[in-house]
């Protein structure tokens, strides 16, 4: 008989909708930290993925070494099954139940290796949500699932996928959101069912303070996003140009790519501000602690955010944020480490941008210290086993109350 710490301490597998690989190293990497979080609390942790390569990348060296075969192995302290493969239709429900159906044969071939897991922690409802569902009929495996998807937040979820949504809810053992707007959206496909809101997490041991003081005199705001319509980066280089554009000592500095990075770079001409900003393309995770060590405030200005993770990399590096009240950063962002502003407003995200210059009122360890007390591994590790612990409660008293099959 398992003893009382074993059961506390569940067996998890991590089942994300979509996950790092080598093609895009950062893509779902806060999933990736999610596991590696409750690892390192004592838990046994896996990850069960398929990867759903798009056919403009197949070539002959890609088909080589993705031709539906599995591979397994430890990534990062993590057991880790893949089934490397090609789903040209992910994005439709013809795919995404092809992808659930893979994903049930992957987490069978990872119970053969692994053993079974107590618990199955799916990240969005579609498809590991979904798939998740599916395990749980066939094996009786309880399962949670935390939802990310900004689509929802953004009204976007037409009604078949918003069924397989339902459907995944209903049978989970607990439904978690990482906001309370996420949750909102949500909430009417719960059918009644409770939500708990928790949060991404963020490595603040990698995310530290800088060795070394910013330089004195220079003022650096910086933005890390997807360069794509829905992060607002227009309106942030209309605001900067509003106060900036003839300060000598205040520069922008934008890190990531994405579709519009060409009109953006207009934009700047037009703004005659391309001198005063800097991009910096697509960043790696080192890559994005080393703009945030030399920058000295952080603006995230999306319409749309179900969280908004580079808020809390700041925080845990010092810098003080300017977001927007667009979903996620409604939760993290207090007058203690920022300003919030209304999504899309030129006029209030300047004037905010001019107080963080003016005041500098805030401190870099209280920030790193903040981020520590609320978004670091441990606090994240905690909630979860608590969470796996009553989901597993919960199934073992469903399992006694329906007596023997």
């Amino acid at each position: 008989m398992a003893s009382e710490r074993d059961r506390l301490k569940p067996h998890v597998l991590f089942l994300p909708s979509f996950y790092v690989d080598p093609e895009k190293p950062v893509l779902g990497i806060f999933f990736k930290e999610q596991a590696q979080a409750v690892r390192k609390a004592g838990l046994k942790v896996g990850v069960a993925y398929v990867e759903p390569r798009r056919l403009r990348a197949l070539r002959f060296g890609t088909l080589k070494e993705n031709h539906g075969q599995i591979t397994s192995g430890e990534e990062d302290g993590l057991p880790t099954l893949r089934l490397r493969g090609w789903n040209p239709l992910l994005q439709t429900v013809a795919g995404g139940l092809v992808w659930a159906l893979a994903t049930r044969f992957l987490v069978g071939q990872y119970v053969k290796r692994f053993g079974r897991p107590e618990i199955i922690h799916a990240h969005n409802a579609h498809w590991a949500g979904f798939a998740a569902h599916q395990i749980w009929r066939y094996s009786g495996i309880p399962y949670v699932v935390t939802e990310h998807h900004s689509r929802f937040l953004m009204g976007e979820v037409n009604p078949l996928m918003r069924s397989f949504a339902r459907k995944a809810y209903r049978y989970a053992a607990k439904v978690l959101v990482v906001s309370s707007a996420l949750g909102n959206a949500i909430e009417p496909l719960l059918d009644k069912k409770r939500y708990c809101v928790i949060p991404n997490c963020v490595d603040t041991d990698f995310f530290s303070l800088p060795p070394s003081a910013p330089t004195k005199g220079k003022f650096v705001y910086l933005a890390v996003a997807h360069l794509a319509s829905n992060k607002g980066i227009d309106i942030l280089l209309r605001a900067f140009a509003a106060r900036f554009k003839e300060n000598a000592e205040v520069s922008l500095t934008i890190g990531g790519d994405g579709p519009i990075r060409k009109e953006l770079r207009s934009l700047c001409d037009q703004l005659g501000i391309s001198h005063k900003v800097q991009f910096l393309g697509a960043l790696s995770k080192i890559g994005v602690r080393a703009a945030m060590w030399t920058a000295d405030a952080l603006v995230l200005s999306s319409y749309h955010e179900t969280f908004g993770v580079v808020l809390i990399e700041a925080m845990s590096t010092g810098l003080p944020v300017i977001a927007t009240r667009s979903g996620g950063p409604n939760d993290i962002v207090t007058s203690e480490i920022g300003i919030l502003v209304e999504p899309g407003n030129v006029g209030q995200m300047s004037e905010a941008m001019q107080r963080i210059l003016e005041e500098r009122r805030f401190v870099r360890r209280a920030l790193h210290e903040r981020a520590i007390t609320k978004y670091s591994h441990g606090i994240l590790a905690g909630q979860l086993q608590r969470i796996y612990r009553d989901a597993s409660s919960q199934h073992f008293q469903e399992h006694i109350n329906r007596g023997p099959t």
